[in-house]
This record gives structure tokens, sequence and C-alpha cells, in this order.
């Protein structure tokens, strides 16, 4: 069963909680960000607001295509490793590894996701 997380901009909707869907939920964050910064005087937020902006950037820009390469690789490493007649050489655990990075990710986005939430209701308090 996948994991899935509520829609912040729409309460009735739910999102599949994987890599795909968080790049782009990354980008309607950032676009929320902004609007919040037009909208709302963030003076009183303007630290975690600018963390929010950072942590997000850092995410689109260079986490989440990083993560999404090494699935590429994984996908041909994977093919590599079905072929291996060596019996005795098990180089699954690279592909381990990197399974763990991205739950780990996945599970500290859904918390990030919680929190960005609790922080655009203070904002707009």
């Amino acid at each position: 069963m996948q994991k899935e997380i509520q829609n912040l901009f729409n309460k009735e909707e739910w999102i599949v909680l994987n890599i795909k869907n968080t790049a782009h939920q990354v980008k309607l964050y950032l676009a929320e960000l902004h609007r919040l910064t037009e909208k709302y005087d963030l003076t009183a937020f303007a630290d975690k607001a600018k963390w929010y902006q950072q942590v997000f950037e850092y995410y689109r820009d260079d986490l989440i295509p990083a993560i999404q390469e090494a699935a590429e690789m994984e996908m041909k490493h994977i093919a590599v490793f079905d072929k291996n007649p060596d019996t005795d050489f098990h180089s699954e655990i690279e592909i381990q590894i990197h399974q763990q990075l991205t739950k780990q990710f996945l599970s500290r986005f859904e918390q990030l996701h919680a929190e960005f939430h609790q922080f655009t209701l203070e904002v707009k308090k």
C-alpha cells in the first residue's frame, strides 16, 4: 500500500507520496511561500519562511534530482544483477542503501508537509 498525504490546497484530494509527486509539491510550496510573502506581513515569520525557502529550493534543485538519478541507475543495476552468474557475489547492498535513503527522504517530506501546513495556517491567522 502506498502512503498518501493530504493536498494542502485541496483538502478533498490525497497525493501518493513518491519522488515524482514530492518534486511537484515542492514547486507548489515555493509558489505558496511567494504568495504568502506578497499577501501577508511575514515579519514575525521571516526566519521560518526563509528556512522553508532554502529547504524547498534544495529539495527542488539538488536532493530530488539526485534521488531520481540514483533511481535510474538503480534500474540499470538491477538489470545487471539479474544477469549475474556468480551466486557468491551479491552487490544488491547498493540498491538497499538507495531505497533506505529514499524512504528516509519521503518520511521527512511527509513530516515537513505537515509542518509547512501548520506554518501557512499560522501566517493566515
